[in-house]
């Protein structure tokens, strides 16, 4: 389709706020001045000004959607929220972990299953162009980004495996049962002021209805050693935002899908809770979901609105009931260029 008839499909369908981002970000400025005056303004909490023994981020997390569990998970019934310092995880990383709290970040753990944490904590993404088609954008702006790096932090470890079989989904690379696993292991095994564990869902695409699992049914074994799926995701399941930007797809089943993925996250932070033991406990967000407010989805890099800077901060604590005994070794692997490719392209950066 030519640009123009492209442009006015954008307008007609999602609204002007979507035609004026589409147009603006392929501005070859654009992305310079937008980044400065969004990404790089101290807009937002950061995770370190709050008090917390272990912060459980759940990725693209909406406080709506969580509060629709409430009444019934007993350990979500303090949800507060707060302004995220990010729109997109990369974002919330490198507004993050920064210099002004290394001390704090020389006392945490951080465990995280989402490539970006490699990206930008190891790699250092941000600090240099290594490919013109990658999130050049990250890039771009000013000042330059004076993000940590992992041998900052107190432990660090990038939940990764190549396995197939150690995947929830082979479509998907989320591993929340080894990533939990994990966050036991260390929990039990090691000292330390603060423990942040970095789940990749809620975010799409959406996976829990391709899975053999339903709800509240499955025990704490079987969650653990990894569901198995029943089918290939859906079209739909694998790009939800497609169809529901050009009103092809029901917004309620979106919305939906969304939430089963989160229901299915909830099943293994429970688990956790019910293994670590922590007074101070916080269920948050890297960044929110926009689900179609201003006739945008997903989350754009520094993106100031409502819907994707807004976060859940549910306060709980964790006792360890030793329900559960760790069976996963560490997976630290670093994610080879295809690797990182694929979970991008999963994940809908791409």
């Amino acid at each position: 389709m030519a640009p123009f008839g492209k442009g006015l499909k954008i307008l007609r369908h999602q609204g002007l706020s979507a035609f004026t981002w589409k147009v603006l970000r392929y501005t070859p400025i654009w992305y310079l001045v937008w980044n400065t005056v969004t990404s790089r303004a101290p807009v937002g909490t950061n995770i370190y000004e709050r008090d917390w023994d272990l912060l459980i981020i759940l990725d693209a997390c909406r406080v709506d959607s969580l509060q629709r569990f409430s009444d019934s998970k007993p350990y979500l019934d303090d949800i507060q929220s707060i302004q995220s310092v990010g729109s997109m995880s990369a974002e919330w990383m490198l507004k993050t972990f920064t210099g002004e709290y290394r001390d704090q970040i020389a006392e945490t753990a951080h465990l995280s299953g989402n490539i970006w944490s490699y990206r930008i904590l190891e790699e250092q993404f941000h600090r240099h162009r290594m490919d013109a088609s990658e999130q050049d954008y990250l890039y771009d702006g000013w000042p330059h980004w004076q993000t940590l790096s992992a041998d900052e932090f107190g432990y660090y470890e990038m939940i990764w495996t190549d396995v197939d079989e150690d995947r929830l989904h082979p479509q998907n690379a989320a591993i929340p049962h080894i990533l939990t696993d994990r966050a036991i292991d260390i929990g039990r095994e090691k000292d330390f002021d603060r423990l942040i564990v970095h789940y990749t869902l809620p975010h799409i695409p959406f996976i829990a209805d391709a899975l053999d699992w339903e709800p509240g049914e499955m025990s704490t074994s079987e969650l653990m050693d990894g569901l198995d799926h029943t089918r290939e995701i859906t079209p739909t399941e694998e790009a939800p935002y497609e169809g529901t930007k050009w009103n092809e797809e029901s917004t309620d089943t979106v919305k939906k899908g969304f939430e089963k993925n989160l229901e299915l996250v909830l099943e293994y932070v429970e688990i956790l809770l019910s293994n670590f033991e922590a007074e101070d406990v916080v269920i948050s967000a890297d960044h929110g979901e926009a689900l179609g407010e201003y006739g945008l989805w997903g989350h754009p890099f520094g993106f100031p609105l409502s819907p994707v800077k807004t976060v859940p901060w549910a306060k709980t604590t964790a006792s360890d009931e030793r329900t559960y005994e760790t069976q996963y070794d560490t997976t630290r692997m670093v994610p080879h260029r295809e690797e990182q490719i694929e979970f991008l392209e999963q994940m809908g950066y791409l």
